[in-house]
């Protein structure tokens, strides 16, 4: 079953704002940046309910 992704406008007009802000931070960064959110966006609209899990780990002496 594959799902409908709506994006806000909003949120497109901040995507475009970080594509542009990080190609001016180095050449082809923006592009590297698009490119792993639309893969990261088709795997959302294939899974929805899919999460990323991040662990924090604190170390003592």
């Amino acid at each position: 079953m594959t799902y409908t992704l709506v994006i806000d406008s909003r949120a497109i007009q901040d995507v475009q704002e970080a594509i542009d802000y990080y190609d001016n931070q180095q050449v082809g960064l923006g592009k590297r940046f698009e490119a792993v959110l639309n893969k990261s966006l088709l795997l959302l609209k294939k899974i929805p309910y899919f999460e990323f899990v991040t662990m924090m780990f604190a170390v003592y002496p």
